[in-house]
């Protein structure tokens, strides 16, 4: 079923929100890993960016940190990770495959058009060789995409701006302001301490 169009953002006026990036490679991390509490902050990048963003574009930040994204035989596989508040428990839902040496159709998916909801992670698979099934762990689809059921979504976070931590996280320090005129995101590497602002 072909995805709905997205509404262009005006990234000159619109103030960008706050994405949680976790990557791995080999595969993605397992679901036991994610909790309102608790996630695997070392494979972390922090990304500051809007609804309209690519996959591509998301891609193409994350290599900033994992250059070996940009090897031609090396795919990154993104998955949103996400709180049912029905359920009570993670879910999860894969939504495409980026190779920055060659554009496919997943490319050009936007995170607006994957349903993501302010406050959702991405895990990203980093693979290499031959295209094969990213992990093992089981594709969550159907009601994922229904719009009664995204209503009940939870997000883990505060959107970017709010400074207050009433989830649990840790109040985590990070660059001041952001300052990228040209309607670019930018990341923070969550790894090492390293608290580098970077653009493309």
């Amino acid at each position: 079923m072909p995805r709905p169009a997205t509404e262009p953002v005006d990234r000159q006026k619109t103030t960008p929100f706050l994405l949680r990036l976790f990557y791995k490679n080999g595969g993605f991390h397992h679901i036991d890993e994610f909790s309102v509490d608790r996630q695997p902050i070392h494979d972390e990048v922090i990304i500051y960016t809007w609804k309209d963003a690519t996959l591509l574009e998301l891609t193409q930040l994350l290599s900033q940190a994992c250059p070996q994204v940009k090897k031609a035989n090396t795919r990154c596989a993104f998955r949103l990770v996400y709180v049912d508040n029905v359920r009570g428990r993670m879910q999860t839902k894969d939504i495409g495959t980026v190779n920055l040496m060659q554009a496919n159709a997943e490319s050009s998916r936007t995170l607006e058009q994957e349903r993501l909801v302010v406050g959702d992670w991405l895990d990203v698979a980093i693979l290499s060789g031959p295209r094969a099934q990213a992990g093992r762990e089981p594709v969550i689809r159907g009601r994922g995409g229904d719009q009664g059921f995204r209503a009940a979504r939870g997000g883990f976070g505060a959107p970017y701006g709010d400074r207050r931590r009433t989830d649990g996280f840790e109040d985590r320090r990070r660059t001041e302001g952001f300052e990228d005129r040209n309607g670019r995101g930018s990341f923070e590497n969550g790894r090492r301490g390293d608290r580098r602002s970077s653009r493309w």
